[in-house]
């Protein structure tokens, strides 16, 4: 993950109670490498973290948060984690996708979830106390997400608007989730499920981002 001019992250390799994360500084042809002791409970998703306030926020499958602040990378104070920030508890063993989203020109972070049970959709919102608040309705925003790249923004086009867009589809049609409906529906058709069961995807995908005004 690339943080500004200066500086880049690798990914983190995980261990059972361990984190590895390397940092390579702009000039300099040796990564820095450091291990941190993580809590067991801590499972990192696939996914890309995003950075704020020169902390990148890693989410893992609970739905728990850890901050990594590069500028104390090789002190444990650069690495911590955060348990217990969805709630109830219940929800935690019910989450099948995990997705991590700060939109462009915007404080927020968001997490997408589709849960197991029924395939539904769950947005969330991360408090300053790093827990996680339930967002009913995005209003402007749109978010595309897969495990190699998510992102979001404001948007005029109401077709777009409070809607969720995930690498799936029905036969050959893009679907998303509204937030409106509560339902999937095909970007183009009438098709609509309340879950995603017999959606397809590719193994492989990313989204890149064409803004709409």
């Amino acid at each position: 993950t690339v943080i500004d001019q200066r500086y880049i992250v690798a990914g983190m390799d995980q261990r059972y109670n361990e984190t590895e994360i390397g940092v390579l500084k702009h000039g300099e042809d040796e990564w820095k490498i450091y291990i941190y002791e993580t809590p067991h409970k801590f499972q990192a998703t696939f996914g890309p973290p995003v950075l704020d306030g020169g902390l990148l926020y890693f989410l893992d499958l609970k739905g728990n948060i850890a901050t990594f602040d590069i500028s104390k990378h090789g002190y444990n104070l650069a690495w911590s984690v955060f348990t217990g920030c969805l709630k109830p508890r219940q929800l935690r063993k019910n989450i099948r996708e995990h997705y991590l989203i700060k939109p462009k020109g915007q404080k927020e972070i968001f997490a997408v979830f589709e849960m197991y049970s029924e395939r539904r959709v769950s947005v969330y919102k991360l408090s300053k106390g790093l827990s996680w608040e339930f967002v009913e309705d995005l209003g402007d925003k749109v978010f595309y997400v897969c495990r190699t790249s998510s992102f979001g923004y404001t948007t005029n086009v109401k077709s777009l608007a409070n809607k969720v867009f995930f690498p799936k589809f029905y036969r050959d049609k893009v679907m998303y989730y509204s937030l409106d409906t509560r339902r999937y529906h095909c970007f183009e058709g009438d098709y609509s499920s309340n879950n995603s069961n017999g959606l397809g995807g590719p193994r492989c995908v990313t989204w890149t981002s064409r803004e709409y005004s």
